[in-house]
């Protein structure tokens, strides 16, 4: 058994052509259906990072490079479910950007709709969320609570939120 790294042995090129079939067999194995050149370039990518961070003295190549792949694709499928419910039109028939906000011309008018159903502090979350577009550190700051409370306020209110439908 040859203690050279993948490098000193192949070029990626070689190596490329060598685990196709291993990076076929992990959108298989994943039940990868959709998407099948996108995640084959993710394979790629996840193989080109094992080519790279190998080492010897951890294990043989194919054993990581299998680790690498799957790692690649399996996070590749977290942020594209993250990403497709994060911009799914809301309840209230608007869209919401990455951090939820709604639409400035709507404001007043949402706000009005859903306040009454939120207790105090669910509405201080939302206002200076949503209105403010403050993150939760600077709302405990402004407020002189934790950022844990200020989490637990979101949490309330996007339970209730959800719970809830509008006609604007």
């Amino acid at each position: 058994m040859s203690h050279e790294s993948i490098r000193q042995q192949f070029t990626f090129e070689v190596v490329y052509e060598h685990y196709t079939r291993l990076i076929k067999a992990t959108l298989h194995r994943l039940q990868i259906y959709q998407n099948h050149e996108e995640f084959m370039q993710v394979g790629y990518i996840g193989l080109w990072k094992a080519y790279e961070t190998h080492d010897t003295a951890r294990g043989p190549f194919p054993a990581y490079a299998k680790l690498c792949v799957k790692h690649e694709m399996l996070t590749h499928l977290r942020k594209e479910s993250t990403y497709t419910n994060r911009h799914q039109p809301t309840e209230f028939g608007e869209h919401d950007d990455d951090f939820g906000h709604v639409d400035e011309k709507n404001d007043d008018e949402w706000l009005q709709q859903i306040l009454p159903h939120l207790s105090e502090k669910e509405s201080i979350w939302v206002v200076e969320h949503s209105v403010n577009d403050l993150p939760p550190r600077m709302i405990a700051e402004k407020h002189k609570v934790t950022v844990d409370a200020v989490k637990d306020w979101r949490k309330r209110a996007l339970k209730k939120l959800r719970t809830l439908t509008f006609e604007l």
